[in-house]
């Protein structure tokens, strides 16, 4: 243990303490700001780009299946865009 302890004495006066000064301290905060409005920013473009995503595959209605006929019966609309009139009763 008190090997231990001359070892640590030893080495802390080796190692001098870097001063604490004010630009120090101004430069850490602007780093930790810039980190987060970095860090908000990527989040920011991922919930965008998940919108967009959501968007597109809600507005792709593209579908091969001919359209049901209207509940009226009267006229009814192909997929290939004929009109198909049904006789009245």
């Amino acid at each position: 243990m008190t090997d231990t302890r001359t070892l640590i004495e030893r080495e802390l006066e080796r190692v001098e303490p870097q001063p604490l000064t004010l630009e120090g301290l101004h430069g850490r905060i602007d780093r930790k700001r810039r980190s987060q409005r970095i860090r908000a920013g990527v989040l920011g473009l991922a919930v965008a780009a998940a919108v967009i995503a959501y968007a597109l595959a809600a507005i792709k209605t593209e579908t091969n299946e001919p359209a049901g006929l209207p509940s009226n019966g009267d006229i009814a609309v192909l997929s290939d865009g004929r009109l198909l009139a049904m006789g009245a009763d």
